[in-house]
């Protein structure tokens, strides 16, 4: 698993890796800040498992954005952004399964307990979709006018295609060839319903 924004060096960002090879291990459920201090040696650095899963939630977004970004330079045609960004998606959560269901089970919760941290960081991670739309309506590359329902349509895509790898039981290493089959597949499908037919 290689997410960069789990390499802060400081003991805090230390202890998060910790944390995650902790979540990947044992769940959620079962996350406890003292255990990882005691096995790593590490200061604990949080409250609770709570306060725990709330940092690792923040990051975890900040580590999506980061790769959607990443592999989206505006050099790069609308079609193959719009593919590396899905991709781009799809392995961060085949990577680390539990991480994702945690970031997204406590975004669902944004509009009644999540923290603001945890809303600012998974709406940055969306902006990086909703840009991307802006700058293909602009070009007329679009069959709307609306980036945000056209980034929408794109992350609703790419999460329920993820998040039905994850309950299937599937990883980045199994059949990862018939895996990204799948999602070209289907990719194609959605790219036919946001992208304007080219001129003649």
């Amino acid at each position: 698993m290689n997410l960069t924004s789990f390499t802060d060096a400081s003991p805090r960002g230390i202890f998060l890796l910790h944390a995650l090879e902790d979540l990947t291990a044992n769940g959620s459920k079962n996350l406890c800040p003292q255990r990882i201090s005691r096995k790593s040696g590490i200061k604990n650095y949080f409250e609770d498992a709570d306060d725990l899963r709330l940092a690792l939630a923040e990051v975890g977004f900040q580590e999506l954005e980061e790769r959607m970004r990443a592999a989206t330079p505006p050099t790069l045609p609308f079609e193959e952004r719009l593919y590396q960004a899905c991709k781009a998606y799809l392995e961060m959560v085949m990577e680390s399964p539990a991480l994702l269901q945690l970031m997204f089970g406590l975004k669902e919760q944004a509009h009644t307990r999540a923290p603001e941290p945890i809303r600012e960081a998974g709406d940055a991670a969306f902006s990086v979709l909703e840009h991307m739309m802006k700058d293909a309506i602009a070009q007329d590359f679009l069959k709307t006018n609306d980036s945000r329902s056209a980034a929408l349509a794109t992350w609703s895509f790419i999460h329920g295609f993820s998040f039905l790898m994850i309950r299937s039981g599937k990883t980045i290493d199994d059949h990862p060839e018939e895996l990204f089959e799948m999602y070209q597949k289907l990719h194609r499908l959605l790219s036919k319903g946001l992208i304007s037919a080219k001129p003649n």
